[in-house]
């Protein structure tokens, strides 16, 4: 596939297109207000109730019923929305008659309150200053409540202590460095570092998190960007619109079985594991698809399964060559160019036996990463999906 140009989807984690932008020196960035307070509390619970800034968010953990498995975690880092974020938040959700599944208390669900909760360590300011980075958070919408028993089972593999969750990968999230210099965490300003305690590190964000969209609503959403940059008479845009099409990688996925890479995983209460956990999504545009294969080519593994379904051993010949075909381009949990930093590096493919090769340089004048997969460019990476 010679001329096919990767795309990122991870695992949430989603990579479309345009190179990284690169960070500003560390000694020029700087968390607004930023100041390192020592408390002498031991876990979040007992962080939160000993500051009034905190008290909004506190009142919404103590409603969803989170203090006992929240009080359980340690080396994590807690994103806390200040009181007046809260507000603003439900003001402009008053109204708003949107189904949110899960616990939910004056529009925020559980899943969007552990979305705060990054479970990868205590992170300090000197990380956050570094440039982009993608972190794990506890929110896991498939999992349909397990959280609070996970957290309980005193069985964790990350080295905090009892009562930690032993877990498969959560929802991610991104820090970044903004034009201003400063912190972002999913576009919401990181304010300061308010206190370190014995459960972790919390920062004050002016604003709430919310849930990334799922892979396919990534596609969707930059096919339609895409489209919009080229309703000019501007041909290069045109062209980008065109090439920012992904209906061609989400229909081979559906010709191999594996529609539920794009989507929700299951509900938590059944199916493999493979079908319940994230993934990461190579994705190539249309145009980049029409050009490495002919059309019979193309047409035979968008297809050749569904046409063949009638004869069983040609429905099996031709789903083993789209699955073999597929396989290159999805990586089972959550690959994240930042995280897996500067090297060569193999990462699975979706289906056993196949690998896939990544490597990251530091991009020109040491302006962030640049990675090639497969020996193709990825042209955006880390863009963050639920899934």
């Amino acid at each position: 596939m010679r001329r096919l140009t990767a795309y990122v989807l991870q695992l949430a984690l989603v990579a479309l297109l345009s190179a990284l932008a690169g960070p500003a020196s560390a000694s020029a960035i700087s968390l607004a207000g930023g100041h390192n307070v020592v408390a002498t509390t031991t876990t979040f619970i007992d962080l939160l109730s000993s500051d009034e800034r905190f008290s909004e968010f506190l009142h919404t953990v103590q409603r969803l019923r989170m203090v006992i498995p929240l009080n359980r975690v340690r080396n994590a880092t807690l994103l806390v929305p200040t009181n007046e974020a809260l507000r603003r938040y439900r003001k402009r959700r008053a109204g708003d008659t949107t189904h949110i599944a899960g616990a939910v208390y004056q529009g925020v669900s559980d899943d969007q309150a552990w979305y705060h909760l990054i479970g990868d360590r205590a992170i300090w300011p000197e990380e956050l200053v570094r440039g982009e980075m993608v972190w794990e958070s506890y929110s896991k919408p498939w999992d349909d409540g397990t959280l609070a028993q996970a957290l309980g089972d005193g069985d964790d593999d990350r080295g905090g202590g009892d009562g930690e969750e032993k877990r498969s990968s959560g929802v991610m999230l991104k820090t970044w460095i903004s034009s201003d210099y400063s912190v972002l965490a999913n576009g919401v300003p990181v304010l300061a570092q308010n206190y370190s305690c014995s459960a972790g590190s919390v920062y004050m964000i002016d604003g709430l998190l919310a849930i990334p969209p799922t892979i396919r609503d990534v596609l969707q959403q930059q096919q339609a960007a895409a489209a919009e940059s080229g309703n000019g008479g501007d041909k290069e845009a045109r062209d980008r619109a065109e090439g920012g099409e992904f209906s061609a990688v989400e229909r081979l996925l559906s010709a191999a079985g594996w529609s539920h890479i794009l989507d929700m995983p299951g509900d938590g209460k059944g199916g493999s594991d493979k079908v319940r956990q994230m993934h990461t999504l190579w994705a190539f545009g249309n145009r980049a698809f029409a050009a490495e294969l002919s059309y019979a080519e193309r047409s035979y593994l968008l297809y050749g399964p569904e046409f063949a379904k009638d004869d069983d051993e040609l429905h099996r010949m031709a789903l083993e060559d789209t699955r073999s075909f597929a396989s290159a381009f999805v990586s089972p949990g959550p690959v994240s160019i930042a995280r897996l930093g500067v090297g060569k590096h193999k990462v699975p493919g979706f289906e056993g036996g196949t690998d896939i090769a990544v490597v990251i340089e530091n991009g020109p004048g040491g302006g962030g990463l640049s990675a090639r997969v497969n020996g193709q460019p990825v042209a955006k990476s880390d863009v963050v999906a639920r899934n």
